[in-house]
């Protein structure tokens, strides 16, 4: 969407994304990250995410679809093994992110090109949906 398209547009737009995916693919299940607290995001970020995450429902809902709405910290200890940094790679480099640590490594150990950190993110999402867990340690 260009950047100077109303709420209204980019709303329309990805319900019909959403209703040609399912009608294409067939899911049975449609996963979404649970939204962030909306204290760490601009208004302009809260309103889209919130309303994409109310679009979601409701086609979920006409659809007869089941929603399941993960944590992005469920994803990443289910998928990679955590999902928080320790006090020494916080210490050690004090600008690193989860993403840069956690995510990224998996990400390029499964041969994924994806360079984009929310990209990394969606397919942590996908990898959860479809079961893939990393191993326990004891």
């Amino acid at each position: 969407m260009p950047r100077e398209a109303s709420y209204g547009e980019v709303f329309n737009a990805f319900i019909n994304v959403l209703h040609d995916a399912i009608d294409r693919f067939k899911p049975v299940v449609i996963g979404v990250e649970d939204a962030i607290p909306q204290k760490h995001n601009r208004a302009h970020t809260a309103r889209l995410t919130l309303g994409l995450h109310a679009i979601t429902d409701m086609v979920a809902v006409q659809e007869r679809i089941k929603l399941v709405r993960p944590s992005v910290d469920r994803i990443r200890s289910a998928v990679v093994g955590r999902c928080r940094l320790t006090p020494l790679e916080r210490a050690i480099r004090p600008r690193v992110t989860v993403k840069d640590i956690i995510v990224e490594p998996w990400i390029q150990a499964r041969g994924w090109d994806i360079d984009n950190h929310n990209s990394r993110d969606a397919a942590l999402g996908w990898a959860y949906l479809c079961g893939i867990r990393s191993r326990r340690t004891t």
